[in-house]
């Protein structure tokens, strides 16, 4: 073999070999993961459920919640309505979410992704249960992926923990799960409004006719004028 030819021939299986490290690979673990549904019957149930508890580390107990008569209460606060498009939100979320990767099995790294025993000391995670009769599993969700999205979770019972394909909307102060809206009235309908203070005295604002736009002060001291005012 002549020289020249040698030299292009070791050419070119260095620009072979350079190709071939340039292109990614993929680890057997990636290769072989396959996405699968968090909780696969939740779906079928969550129309059906009636009871769902959050916990978390450290503050403990933050909203039982039960639905009675078609309603979502939280229990703690006196069974006060509970905000429903964010409770709605929760449960679709938890019904749509998919494992993209599992993480570790070892309980000594738990706290890495906020996934440990919630009754742990600093323990961070939010568990979620629900009624025992719907089979579901109680999960704990835990810290915020840095860098990528999603979350991380563990099925309470699970050795192995997961990432999400998305983030999950829990706070953790209970009020934050109350309905905030106190009543709904339009302008048209009210034509009075009576505000009593703690010492007694009363303010009361009347409109002629429920087509006024402008309310007017009734109970004014002689040295008063009246005056309308919006309200």
């Amino acid at each position: 073999m002549s020289k020249k030819h040698f030299s292009w021939l070791l050419l070119l299986t260095v620009a072979t070999l350079a190709l071939v490290l340039l292109v990614p690979t993929r680890t057997g673990k990636e290769s072989t993961f396959e996405r699968t549904t968090l909780l696969p019957e939740l779906a079928a149930l969550v129309n059906e459920l009636d009871y769902l508890k959050l916990s978390s580390g450290g503050s403990g107990n933050v909203a039982t919640f039960e639905r009675r008569e078609g309603s979502w209460r939280v229990l703690e606060l006196s069974s006060y309505p509970a905000d429903w498009s964010r409770l709605k939100a929760l449960l679709s979320a938890l019904a749509a979410a998919e494992v993209v990767e599992e993480k570790t099995s070892n309980p000594e790294f738990y706290s890495r992704l906020g996934v440990e025993d919630i009754s742990g000391d600093g323990a961070s995670g939010t568990l979620i249960e629900f009624a025992p009769a719907t089979g579901l599993p109680a999960l704990i969700v835990g810290n915020k992926a840095t860098g990528r999205e999603g979350q991380y979770v563990r099925l309470a019972e699970a050795q192995s923990s997961a990432l999400l394909d998305r983030e999950l909307d829990l706070p953790a102060d209970r009020t934050q799960w109350l309905d905030q809206s106190i009543i709904d009235i339009a302008d048209g309908e009210v034509v009075e409004v009576s505000i009593r203070h703690p010492d007694g005295e009363e303010i009361v604002a009347t409109k002629i006719s429920a087509d006024d736009t402008d309310f007017v002060l009734q109970n004014l001291r002689p040295s008063e004028s009246p005056s309308p005012t919006g309200v």
